[in-house]
């Protein structure tokens, strides 16, 4: 976690995914150069073990924190959520977006089946 604290580029946004609340501990004890802005629909909420959830760090130095929102994916069913945070960077108001994104499943719906029928195909036929 030292090395997620202390970048050498020194990034102003910083996006991550499947964060535990272990981990989240650190982060906030570790990472005071940074907010931590949680994407999870309810803060107030008990977190529960095996939990994750996204998390957005802000430099203090670099970005000035407007506010922030989690919106719910209802049709969600592993409570997942999009995290919008509204900075002040530069003269300029930014909106950053981060959603837990699960790459494999869309490579296992659409690219798997063509590289299995690929296989058989014209593999076997060597």
């Amino acid at each position: 976690m030292i090395t997620l604290c202390h970048f050498s580029e020194k990034p102003h946004v910083v996006y991550l995914q499947e964060v535990v609340p272990e981990t989240l501990e650190i982060i906030q004890r570790k990472c005071d150069r940074y907010r931590c802005i949680v994407g999870r629909f309810s803060a107030d909420e008990e977190m529960l073990e095996g939990e994750y959830f996204v998390v957005i760090l802000l430099r203090r130095d670099a970005v000035v924190y407007m506010s922030h929102e989690v919106l719910r994916f209802h049709s969600s069913k592993m409570g997942r959520v999009l995290l919008k945070v509204q900075v002040f960077y530069v003269m300029i108001v930014l909106n950053c977006f981060k959603i837990h994104v699960v790459l494999w499943a869309i490579f296992f719906k659409i690219f798997f089946p063509f590289a299995v029928a690929r296989y058989i195909i014209f593999d076997e036929k060597k």
